[in-house]
Parts: C-alpha cells; structure tokens; sequence
C-alpha cells in the first residue's frame, strides 16, 4: 500500500525529531512505496508469474524437442545423401581406372608396333 505525500511528510517530521540523521531517515522512508507502482510484488503475483514462466518453459521444452526429432531426420537425409554420393563416385572412379588401363594398353600396342615397323 502506497502512502500519500501528507503521510510520507508526518512520519518525516516525526522521524527526525527522533532521529538526528536525515540520511537514515530518507533510507526508513525508501522503504515504503510513494507510488501504488513502487508497491512490493505478492506473493500471489509472484506465483502467477512463475506459473508462466513454467508454462511458456514448457512449451519451448515441446519446440526443442520437436527441432531435435527434425535436425535427426536431416542427419538422416544427409547420410543417405552423402552415401549416395559416394557410390557415385566409385563408380565414375572404377570408369577412369577403366578408360585409362585401356588407353595405356592401346599406347603400349602403338609402341610396339610402331617398333616393329622400324626394324
């Protein structure tokens, strides 16, 4: 509950003429609300405030989760993905391998026979 600027006023008045410090004063009065804003937080308010919280933290838990089970199935498709790729590229690789033996057998033969033609 707030005070009023008239009894924030008396209970200044009343209090320095007990106490001599005006500083300790001011930091008594701090203690009470000139504002219904300054009001301290209820307990009520803080439990309804933390029951949000725990709300809006649990549905983020359900969108992690639900981002965990959708980045698992891209690792999946990445998998199979770069699975595939690697057998496409055994593939083109044995062709090479293949496609150069034959050329090189086929210089060898050139060689020879152009040898042969020679002597």
């Amino acid at each position: 509950m707030s005070l009023s600027q008239r009894s924030r006023t008396a209970l200044y008045l009343g209090l320095t003429e007990v106490i001599a410090d005006e500083e300790a004063v001011e930091e008594m009065l701090s203690h009470f609300p000139s504002r219904d804003l300054d009001e301290p937080v209820t307990k009520e308010f803080h439990r309804a405030e933390v029951a949000d919280i725990r709300v809006e933290m649990a549905d983020i838990r359900v969108e992690m989760a639900d981002i965990r089970v959708e980045i698992s199935g891209l690792r999946g498709e990445l998998h199979t993905e770069v699975s595939g790729l690697r057998a496409e590229m055994h593939q083109g690789f044995q062709r090479l391998t293949l496609a150069m033996v034959g050329s090189m057998i086929s210089l060898a033969a050139v060689i020879i026979a152009a040898a042969a033609a020679i002597r």
